[in-house]
């Protein structure tokens, strides 16, 4: 009897009713992406397991889960300032080439600028 009455509470659930759905599947159709779609228990279930695993890292250990997440932080922004200085070489670049072409600076020069 107790496992009917599961069943049924199952299946009136929101959660066993509801998808999600590809957004390009549904803005393109068939062009944009193939039809697929993810039930709302199991985005549910996995958010759900994930809370309580770091909830329990967090219980055990929750100096060495501090310690991660700033070493997180820290490598978010070296990554930030090695993306920053990477654009800003390629800035450079384009301009040193733009000079090569208006002939304000050699070819040797150039060369061994980019070099």
């Amino acid at each position: 009897m107790l496992a009917k009455v599961e069943q049924k509470r199952k299946r009136n659930n929101v959660l066993d009713k509801t998808f999600y759905c590809c957004t390009k599947y549904r803005k393109f159709g068939k062009e944009g992406c193939s039809s697929h779609t993810i039930e709302a228990r199991t985005v549910h279930e996995v958010v759900l397991a994930d809370i309580q695993k770091h909830a329990g890292q967090a219980l055990t250990d929750r100096k060495a889960m501090v310690t991660e997440i700033a070493d997180k932080e820290q490598q978010k922004k070296e990554l930030r300032q090695c993306k920053q200085r990477v654009s800003e070489i390629e800035n450079l670049y384009a301009k040193l080439y733009e000079d090569l072409t208006r002939e304000l600076i050699t070819e040797k020069r150039f060369q061994m600028l980019s070099a």
